[in-house]
């Protein structure tokens, strides 16, 4: 079937949007399956749809939408004929993009450079429950995890590449040596050149952590003199309130087992699967060392919650959980 570009468009918003009815999402269906192309086109104006109506509020009225997205379309089709490209945004998660121009003004310090050019900012924010990954402008992976902020340009300057966290995130870095990778996480920068780290900067949580998996960073704060710098499996802890640091050993690929589908434990001891869980969940788990050591359990973790997961433990075993705030205590 062929259908006009306007009645196409409007046909993909009301899809997006929920409102198409059972006839129009078979009529969709069958256009899709008639082309590559045309599967090709609906994942294009996909990405440009997601930038024109998530970023504002009240985005209620398929009318709405569909002018947005075509406004959205017609100007990327213009900086298409020039550059010969079209400007997508690969956004491959469900966040809010926020577009705005304003003065960056990044808390990083006096020995790294501040960014004070008005410049057009990305703002993608990660909702409760869910998690997904980001590439910036640089090709730098992001794994966001739930209720995550990251802030960055939409084009980085020519001599850093500085970005916001708001939450936890693991970064894939690109590697650059002429242009240094900074993520500011409030009261602490690290600067890279190119590696793989997490880094977690909840403002619920009283401390910052900062776990190396691969290559080198170097970390910078005004509550202490010179540079901190990690080596792989180094996990670096600043407290927000104190501001004591500290250094710890530590298996660095459980910091970031929660950017996989799932968990799987087949007759591991509870003292191995404990680092994976708080990673994975975001807590604090306290639990004596001989229960954990003789403690053997097999299950998958996927989307359960951790309430869930405690319960289902708690079931098949003689263990007993106990939350408070961020911090699981088990016992007999």
């Amino acid at each position: 079937m062929v259908l006009r570009k306007d009645k196409m468009e409007e046909l993909f918003v009301k899809y997006w949007d929920g409102a198409a009815d059972v006839s129009e999402k078979l009529l969709l269906l069958d256009w899709l399956k008639q082309s590559d192309e045309n599967r090709k086109t609906f994942s294009q104006a996909y990405d440009i749809w997601l930038a024109a109506s998530l970023g504002a509020e009240n985005e209620l009225t398929t009318a709405i939408a569909l002018d947005r997205f075509k406004s959205r379309v017609i100007n990327s089709e213009k900086y298409d004929h020039k550059n010969k490209k079209l400007v997508r945004y690969r956004l491959q998660i469900a966040a809010s993009l926020l577009l705005a121009i304003f003065s960056l003004g990044y808390y990083i310090s006096r020995k790294y450079i501040q960014m004070q050019q008005p410049m057009v900012i990305n703002q993608v924010i990660m909702p409760e429950g869910s998690k997904g990954k980001v590439v910036l402008p640089d090709g730098t992976l992001v794994w966001l995890k739930s209720n995550t902020k990251i802030v960055y340009p939409e084009t980085f300057s020519d001599k850093v590449r500085a970005v916001k966290v708001f939450g936890e995130a693991y970064f894939d870095v690109a590697p650059n040596k002429q242009k240094p990778f900074i993520v500011n996480a409030n009261q602490l920068a690290i600067k890279v050149l190119g590696t793989k780290f997490n880094v977690r900067n909840y403002d619920e949580r009283n401390d910052i952590t900062v776990t190396l998996l691969e290559g080198k960073v170097s970390l910078l704060a005004d509550s202490f003199t010179g540079e901190h710098f990690l080596l792989p499996n180094q996990q670096f802890v600043l407290n927000k309130k104190n501001l004591s640091t500290k250094l710890n050993k530590v298996k660095a690929e459980t910091s970031v087992s929660w950017i996989k589908d799932r968990l799987v434990f087949e007759n591991k001891p509870l003292s191995e699967i404990i680092p994976y869980m708080e990673a994975w969940y975001g807590v604090d788990i306290t639990c004596d060392k001989a229960i954990a050591d003789q403690t053997r359990l097999t299950f998958i973790i996927r989307n359960e919650s951790l309430s869930e997961i405690m319960k289902s433990i708690q079931f098949v075993s003689s263990l007993k959980f106990q939350q408070k705030d961020n911090v699981l205590f088990i016992n007999k």
